[in-house]
């Protein structure tokens, strides 16, 4: 998997518990990994990890091989609402 890129919209508690055992397992390294949130409130955790962050969503799908949606459901239907809006 070391040309994988893996993507996370979400930045939260989901996705970090996927993002530690990827990391932890050796499966991924920071590199390949990008996660977005709309808020900054995440990005230390993401960083101190070494693992790229940005607040664009749309960066992390371009990025991406695999993207993971870790948001809760009552937001990600406007999450691809824009997205859509974007192509």
């Amino acid at each position: 998997m070391d040309n994988i890129k893996i993507g996370f919209v979400g930045a939260g508690s989901m996705a970090q518990a996927i993002a530690d055992g990827l990391l932890a397992s050796g499966t991924l390294t920071p590199a390949n990994i990008v996660a977005s949130a709309t808020s900054h409130r995440f990005r230390g955790w993401w960083e101190e990890r070494g693992v790229s962050f940005t607040t664009d969503n749309h960066t992390v799908i371009e990025q991406s091989d695999v993207v993971f949606i870790a948001v809760k459901p009552h937001l990600y239907t406007g999450m691809f609402d824009r997205q859509a809006r974007r192509h």
